[in-house]
């Protein structure tokens, strides 16, 4: 934020933020004098939030920690070795194709009896920017 003057208000909740800066936007803007009066948005940035379902993965000896690490190394890729080129180094990074890592849907898969069970429930939600 570049200003002469500037307010800034912090919270974890970004819906309260919004509304306090609009509140603030409408006082300030009546101090006599005020000029250029702006309020920057404070957005979160879009998110897929994973919600695992620790009761099923139990029944198949996984837990949610484990579920996590292999969709976030899916998701955004994982260095798992490094290539040397003479002086230069390049991590080798793996990571799911694009039409697995775009999911928007449950992920599901099959037990051993054929029958169907919910793993994670996938989302998209906002977080802090």
């Amino acid at each position: 934020m570049r200003a002469t003057l500037a307010l800034k208000i912090y919270s974890a909740d970004l819906d309260k933020l919004e509304e306090l800066s609009a509140k603030l936007k409408t006082v300030v803007g009546g101090v006599p004098g005020v000029a250029d009066l702006s309020a920057e948005a404070n957005k979160g940035k879009p998110q897929m939030v994973i919600k695992v379902d620790r009761q099923a993965a139990a029944r198949y000896g996984l837990n949610a920690d484990d579920i996590l690490a292999v969709v976030q190394a899916g998701i955004g890729g994982e260095a798992v070795s490094t290539l040397i080129d003479g002086t230069r180094r390049f991590d080798i990074a793996v990571r799911l194709p694009e039409e697995f890592r775009s999911v928007r849907r449950r992920s599901r898969r099959s037990d051993p009896n054929r029958r169907r069970c919910d793993r994670a429930f996938l989302q998209r939600g906002e977080g802090r920017a």
